[in-house]
């Protein structure tokens, strides 16, 4: 009976469930285990779009609201990013993820072909059409507009005996009455397979292939493997000396030859595990947001972007998915890269751990010696025969504090809780498992207001970077003015191009460079390359590169 009501009511949302006319919903792809949210900006909504959206994980990035267009629906895709829906295309978005959410529970939003019969027959004018024809772009998906067209589909098909059809958004409606359908065909409709799957594995000759889900006639891969599975869009093949490949269902190519001695697929953790002989290797992970891949070529791993090119060169002898990105190993040796493909940690030591996947700090073995270092190999802890303990990891991260604060650049922060009452807020580091408060008088009056009046457009613009140092006795401290100073430094810095020319005057000397301080208040250094100057000299400056800081040409005097 709960079966039965579970699709009556499944049923119920299929046909006359209108997106177009929603605030918000959550739909969810069961194929790789996801839930995808949706939420209409209706210029007075932000904060509820953020947090609904976010949902706790403040590595989204969601934008201010004068970028978001009012009326827009907008959604966090499957790449982590922030993306505006073109309801045009809300047919296709409800094929890639055909359950809709209500009240926690899945709901699927397709039926089998007798609903979509009597649906032809007693609502005239409306069409109906099938996920494996919409989700398959080698083919253009029809609209079934008649009964007659209808039953052209063969008896055996998928078509007619799993729960596929689905009625295109513009035609749901309230009108249609799910009680009006007769006995017989919701009991068929019931009893109906529900199709998830883009792909399916199917077997000739006793040997397994892949094709489009209900095209028998064209094959993705022929059927020539002893075991395929199918993880979201990659298939992992096995060959007739039991070793696995990895192999793209969108490029059709293979990423490795047969090599993996077995292959563990964790759709529900978002993860595929493959093992050569006894190393475990992570190759792909929820949180690979660049999709990136593993490849070997020339018996070497390289990462490979979707285009086909090498990101990281095919010279390691083994990479694996981590909780960074990807974790490298050579000649002994591992290292660590970052989502973009680019080197945090070289490939140098013998040993990494990872003891927090948001810090830039690690404990890390080199030469048999333990030390703390953080990114791009910065030594915060030298290296000794112990491994360090949390006293000495507590005061890398002080160090990392202190370090930025010298250099002027801001920590990212997340507001926890506001006190109102007692004039408190409560922050801790977003990378660090680190608390701190800022209390009302540390905050000019408008920005407290602000932020207490808001929290994403007060509190997130205001607050999700700070300005903070550690004093002697490890205690966090926070300035304000700080923070407005460095971000109008930045602003200044940001305005200026390479070379752009300044007056200046010498502001420190050193043997071989002088640092000038800017009319706009910058400041760089320059080679003196044998000049003689003077504290507070005047000398005229052309801007040579601002990338990590600002390097500048002396010229000759006007």
């Amino acid at each position: 009976m709960e079966t039965r009501n579970k699709k009556i009511g499944e049923l119920k949302y299929a046909v006359n469930f209108d997106f177009t006319k929603l605030k918000k919903f959550e739909l969810y792809r069961r194929k790789d285990n996801r839930f995808f949210r949706f939420i209409v900006y209706d210029g007075k909504n932000y904060d509820d779009l953020y947090s609904y959206l976010q949902d706790g994980d403040d590595e989204i990035k969601i934008p201010q609201e004068n970028k978001l267009k009012v009326g827009f629906v907008y959604n966090i895709n499957g790449k982590g990013c922030f993306t505006k829906i073109d309801m045009h295309n809300i047919d296709m978005i409800i094929s890639g993820n055909p359950y809709v959410v209500v009240n926690g529970e899945k709901l699927f939003q397709a039926f089998n072909f007798e609903v979509a019969k009597w649906l032809l027959l007693n609502y005239p004018g409306i069409s109906v059409k099938n996920l494996p024809e919409i989700n398959n772009n080698m083919v253009s998906a029809k609209s079934y507009d008649s009964v007659e067209m209808l039953e052209q589909v063969p008896v055996g098909s998928c078509f007619r005996t799993h729960n596929i059809w689905i009625l295109p958004n513009r035609f749901r409606n309230n009108e249609i009455r799910i009680d009006q359908i007769p006995d017989e065909v919701i009991e068929s409709c019931i009893a109906s397979e529900d199709c998830y799957q883009e792909f399916e594995v199917f077997t000739g000759n006793s040997l397994k292939g892949i094709r489009m889900y209900g095209f028998e006639e064209a094959p993705i891969v022929e059927a020539r493997y002893k075991d395929v599975i199918i993880d979201n869009y990659r298939a992992y093949l096995k060959n007739e000396n039991d070793l696995w490949a990895e192999y793209s269902l969108i490029n059709h190519k293979f990423y490795t030859d047969f090599i993996y001695t077995n292959i563990e697929a964790h759709p529900s953790e978002g993860k595929t595990v493959a093992y050569l002989n006894d190393i475990k290797i992570v190759l792909h992970d929820k949180r690979d947001i660049k999709g990136y891949n593993i490849v070997l070529k020339d018996g070497f791993f390289g990462l490979e972007n979707g285009k086909g090119e090498l990101v990281l060169e095919n010279i390691y002898d083994w990479i694996s998915a981590s909780e960074k990105g990807y974790e490298v190993f050579k000649n002994g040796k591992y290292g660590l890269v970052n989502k973009e493909g680019k080197f945090i940690l070289s490939c140098i030591y013998d040993q990494i751990i990872v003891k927090n996947p948001l810090s830039p700090i690690y404990y890390a073995c080199k030469d048999n010696l333990w030390g703390i270092v953080g990114d791009y190999d910065f030594i915060y802890s030298d290296f000794k025969d112990e491994l360090p303990n949390d006293e000495n990891y507590e005061k890398a991260i002080n160090q990392y504090i202190n370090q930025k604060y010298k250099q002027h650049r801001l920590i990212d922060t997340v507001v926890q809780f506001i006190d109102k009452k007692k004039g408190i807020i409560y922050m801790k580091l977003k990378n660090f498992d680190k608390e701190f408060r800022i209390k009302k008088h540390d905050l000019p009056d408008n920005i407290y207001n602000d932020i207490t009046s808001s929290y994403v457009r007060g509190a997130l613009y205001h607050l999700s970077k700070s300005a903070l140092k550690v004093d002697d006795k490890g205690i966090l401290k926070f300035s304000y003015s700080d923070r407005v100073k460095w971000m109008d430094y930045q602003q200044k810095l940001r305005s200026i191009n390479e070379g752009d020319t300044f007056s200046g005057a010498v502001y420190k000397l050193t043997p071989k460079e002088a640092l000038v301080k800017l009319e706009n208040g910058l400041i760089g250094s320059a080679e003196l390359n044998g000049k003689v100057l003077n504290i507070d000299d005047s000398v005229h400056c052309q801007v040579i590169s601002k990338s990590h800081k600002l390097i500048l040409k002396l010229l000759e005097s006007v």
